[in-house]
């Protein structure tokens, strides 16, 4: 019961105060464990994203970050997606994650366009089709493959976060 009045509660907040809270989460200790607690009650749970270009998608960040349902990630680049992509274009997703970008690049090029991710965690993978399957989507792709700047095979290191790696 609380995680769903939690949920309803942040439709709510203005995203002035999501960034000013964000900004300050770095300076006080105690509001960064508070925010902390919070988002790991809404962590795997189906959310519709709040604000940004993807506002009114539906979106699962799985472990990964829940900002994500708040839709203030990477402000820059949602602007620079919705500037850009139009219906009938091809999107590429480098290192998809959970699929944050691919859902809202899905959402700029369908019905015609398509949206090709590659992503070598087995889970984000998963997490990438769930999330472009919770919205309807089907003009995806998903490859289990990392990219980098050479032809050739290579190391993949995985981090202490569960969605995260590199190329070694």
């Amino acid at each position: 019961m609380f995680d769903f009045f939690l949920r309803k509660w942040i439709q709510l907040i203005p995203l002035s105060f999501v960034k000013k809270v964000s900004f300050l989460r770095w300076e006080t200790p105690w509001l960064k464990k508070v925010l902390i607690f919070l988002s790991n009650r809404l962590r795997f749970q189906d959310a519709v994203i709040v604000h940004g270009i993807g506002q009114g998608l539906k979106f699962n960040a799985g472990p990964s970050n829940v900002g994500y349902s708040l839709g203030t990630s990477e402000p820059h680049v949602q602007r620079a997606l919705k500037t850009i992509l139009r219906p009938g274009m091809n999107f590429y997703d480098i290192g998809a994650n959970v699929g944050f970008f691919s859902v809202l690049a899905g959402q700029l090029v369908q019905p015609t366009g398509c949206v090709v991710c590659f992503e070598p965690l087995p889970m984000n993978v998963q997490w990438i089709d769930y999330n472009m399957k919770l919205n309807g989507f089907s003009n995806y792709k998903i490859f289990r493959l990392a990219l980098g700047a050479d032809n050739g095979e290579a190391s993949f290191s995985l981090s202490r976060e569960t969605t995260w790696g590199r190329l070694s």
